[in-house]
């Protein structure tokens, strides 16, 4: 391609002033078009769509109920590292 398509100047002031003229700009100009194709969408079904949204559902209650666990560990470290705490749930069990 490099061959076939690109060209050095000897005189690159004298090559400048021929580029004046539009006819000689058009008829030096070169157009390359590499093969293009456009990429395959695939769209999603109904079903497909449906079961999507339910695993995402499912997978926020799932993030809830690892925080609500994350949560209620905290609190129970939390009892039972401060004394006060500790004596006030031992005193009402």
């Amino acid at each position: 391609m490099l061959h076939n398509f690109c060209e050095f100047a000897t005189d690159y002031p004298s090559l400048l002033r021929t580029f004046k003229d539009p006819i000689q700009i058009s008829a030096s100009s070169r157009i390359v078009q590499f093969p293009f194709t456009l990429p395959v969408i695939e769209e999603k079904t109904e079903e497909e769509l449906a079961r999507i949204t339910e695993r995402k559902k499912e997978q926020g209650r799932k993030l809830q109920e690892m925080a609500a666990k994350v949560r209620l560990e905290k609190v129970r470290i939390e009892v039972f590292l401060n004394p006060w705490l500790f004596s006030l749930c031992l005193h009402n069990s």
